[in-house]
């Protein structure tokens, strides 16, 4: 992941953690693990993730770029990762398993993202993990369709060097998509999404005005996230999230970034 300079130039406190206590990270400055789990990088990051297998792929029985499909098997098809790099540029394994019900997919997200991550000058050397828990519901309408959490979904992060940055969300979502076509190589996605801990809620807003847009790839190519905070430790925070120009490009509060490095 390509990290710009001056993230803490940007924002001293809440979305993006620049040392000590604040956000939820003591990984200080403007490095790739500081980002990676600040809040501002669980909802852009790990959303990414979230929605990588998405219902339009489901819905046209399609598949992810080094993820095995197979099935299905007693009614569920199986998705299984194999050297597929994740939005942090971590290395995803396990599956995710899809049930269908009438129009409704149901996965089950059992899912690690490891990052090895090399000491620099302030940081140890370390393993972060992210785990990724739980059930996502896709309800297909045609060619659009609702993204929902039911019952619950997890993500969970450890790090091997520092435990004290450990924590754990509750992931819920209210999505909207919309494709074209049997095969689309493009849609759109609008809603609301958040990531929830004790003392701090992390919220996601893809406005319909500003959809976020798939062309024939992996990432958005185009449209934003406001990201919201309220926080116990740092009190609010919002700054927004925007895609491209390129696939896998963005700003994260005006802050370049590059997914899958």
């Amino acid at each position: 992941m390509k990290v710009g300079l001056g993230v803490c130039a940007l924002l001293t406190l809440g979305l993006i953690a620049c040392g000590g206590a604040t956000g939820s990270t003591s990984v200080t400055g403007d490095t790739p693990a500081a980002l990676r789990t600040a809040p501002a990088g669980v909802a852009t990051f790990v959303f990414m993730d979230l929605e990588a297998l998405r219902p339009d792929l489901l819905a046209t029985s399609g598949t992810l770029t080094n993820v095995v499909k197979s099935g299905p098997v007693a009614g569920v098809t199986t998705y299984t990762f194999n050297k597929y790099t994740a939005s942090n540029g971590g290395t995803a394994a396990g599956t995710i398993s899809v049930s269908v019900s009438g129009t409704t997919f149901t996965e089950t997200f059992n899912v690690t993202v490891t990052s090895n991550l090399a000491a620099t000058a302030t940081t140890p050397a370390t393993t972060q993990v992210w785990t990724y828990t739980g059930t996502q519901e896709v309800t297909v309408t045609g060619t659009s369709a609702t993204v929902s959490v039911a019952p619950s979904l997890t993500v969970a992060f450890t790090d091997s060097a520092t435990p004290a940055n450990n924590k754990s969300y509750a992931y819920t979502a209210n999505l909207g998509e919309n494709w074209t076509g049997t095969t689309p190589a493009s849609f759109t996605l609008t809603g609301t999404y958040a990531f929830t801990r004790t003392g701090e809620t992390i919220s996601g807003t893809i406005a319909g005005a500003n959809p976020l847009v798939w062309n024939s790839c992996a990432y958005p190519s185009s449209g934003a996230l406001a990201l919201g905070l309220v926080s116990s430790a740092t009190g609010t925070d919002s700054l927004n999230v925007g895609f491209g120009p390129a696939c896998g490009q963005a700003t994260i509060g005006g802050t370049a970034v590059t997914f899958g490095q």
